[in-house]
């Protein structure tokens, strides 16, 4: 039988691969495969290292930190997300945006693309997982107010609120009183500042000058002989201190010579309405409580002792007697019982202390001089007139303090004296000149145009807006 031929391991026969090359293809197909399970351990160990040291996601912040927007137009806020390791990224496109009153603005909630819709403001939030952060954003006018031709934007109206001392204030409610008298001063300013061109009032820049020197507190401890400072002495202080507030010099003199051309017409107004005497009464009082002290539930302004029978309040199966007609019964019966006593040589000024509740007690009921007016503000107007219509020595009628229902007070007055011309005491010529001019401005206003666009959502903001540190350049250029 023959010899089978046995083949070198090289030779290649039809259809098959020879042996060597059958070993260098197992060789790199092991060699692929160790590889590839190489890699994956590798990417394995990776991943998991970087899962172990990733930083985590601890804040977001919103980009402007107090934005607004114009009805109608749009605003792109970015979200940065900030990382326990320090590093800072920009998640705008990754966090979840919302407005908490789709009406006043609506936003992209991926996108953070917001559009003002109208007047007012909405929070606006942006979320990622167990992070959020939050900003109020103020869809605002391009005139927020409007006296005439003359307007007035958002941008002075924060600026004013830095001017008046917003900063200084922390309790939210004190904040948004001042921000509302602040509104209301700079509406009665604009008013005052035109009518002062029409009454041929102005204010000189020597007079700005000096009112700047008053604030900045220059003089106060000027030694005798020592020549006054100048505007040019605390000219770079007052700048300084305005950049602080995002507010350039022009804009303060020309807010101090609105503020300087409003106080000359007030002076004007109250000289010309408030004389310096009026008419005026001395007038003493008693005030009575006709109900039972655990019923009125106010004590005595002083110790007192017990009233006589005759002033008790009358019971009539209630513990007090309750309907406004037999109130004033009562008070008419300690009017009279007050009657007695004083023909009987009683002091009046001895009957107060004893049973008056008011605090002029300890004065002996004396409520001092005053002019009907003034007793009319203090009073109220059936006071003042039934005061005024006494003659010396007279006692009046039981006279409600207040026109409630369940009013159980009365005040017995009575006039020693009267002027037909008495100076005025200083707080009451305040009181008057307030008063007169209050009322001057309210009628001038009839004939004045005012569109007044601030809301209380709007104030909100522009509180926000004011607490945020202003920008170097928010004093020149606007928001």
């Amino acid at each position: 039988m023959p010899k089978k031929r046995v083949l070198p391991d090289w030779v290649i026969t039809k259809g098959q691969l020879s042996r060597r090359q059958w070993e260098q293809r197992r060789k790199r197909q092991f060699t692929i495969a160790a590889a590839v399970i190489i890699v994956i351990v590798v990417a394995l160990v990776a991943t998991a290292v970087y899962q172990a040291t990733r930083p985590d996601l601890v804040a977001l912040a919103i980009a402007p930190r107090v934005p607004s927007v114009e009805p109608g137009q749009t605003l792109q806020l970015t979200a940065t997300g900030i990382y326990d390791d320090g590093r800072q990224k920009d998640l705008t496109h990754k966090v979840t945006w919302t407005s908490s009153d789709p009406a006043v603005a609506t936003i992209g909630p991926d996108t953070g693309l917001a559009k003002g819709l109208a007047d007012g403001s909405t929070t606006i939030s942006a979320t990622k997982g167990d992070v959020s952060v939050a900003t109020l954003l103020g869809v605002v006018p391009p005139a927020l107010l409007k006296v005439n031709q003359a307007t007035y934007d958002m941008e002075y109206y924060v600026k004013m609120l830095r001017l008046r001392g917003i900063l200084t204030i922390s309790d939210p409610s004190s904040r948004a009183a001042l921000a509302q008298g602040i509104w209301e001063t700079i509406i009665d300013n604009e008013v005052c500042r035109q009518l002062a061109e029409e009454m041929g009032i102005e204010v000189s820049e020597e007079e700005i000058d000096a009112e700047l020197v008053r604030q900045m507190g220059e003089g106060a401890s000027q030694e005798e002989g020592e020549e006054p400072p100048t505007y040019q002495d605390i000219r770079e202080r007052l700048v300084e201190t305005l950049a602080k507030l995002g507010v350039t010099e022009e804009e303060y003199r020309e807010i101090t010579r609105t503020q300087l051309l409003a106080d000359k017409v007030r002076d004007k107004v109250k000289a010309e309405e408030v004389p310096a005497e009026m008419p005026q009464a001395h007038v003493w009082g008693i005030l009575v409580d006709v109900a039972p002290p655990e019923v009125s539930g106010t004590p005595a302004a002083t110790a007192t002792p017990e009233p006589s029978p005759a002033l008790q309040p009358e019971q009539s199966g209630t513990e007090a007697a309750t309907a406004p007609e037999e109130n004033l019964a009562q008070a008419q019966r300690i009017r009279e019982e007050i009657l007695d006593r004083l023909a009987q040589g009683e002091d009046f000024a001895d009957i107060a202390e004893e049973l008056s509740k008011d605090a002029s007690a300890s004065d002996g009921g004396d409520l001092g001089w005053m002019p009907q007016e003034i007793a009319q503000m203090r009073y109220g107007e059936e006071f003042a007139q039934a005061a005024f219509s006494l003659e010396p020595g007279e006692l009046s009628q039981p006279i409600p303090q207040s026109t409630s229902p369940e009013n159980t007070r009365y005040w017995i007055v009575r006039v020693t004296e009267k002027e037909d011309s008495r100076p005025l005491e200083e707080e009451q010529r305040r009181l008057l000149e307030s008063r007169a001019f209050s009322r001057w401005l309210s009628k001038q206003k009839e004939g004045f145009t005012i569109e007044d666009k601030l809301n209380p959502d709007l104030r909100a903001w522009a509180i926000e807006k004011a607490l945020e540190p202003p920008e170097p350049s928010e004093g020149v250029e606007g928001q």
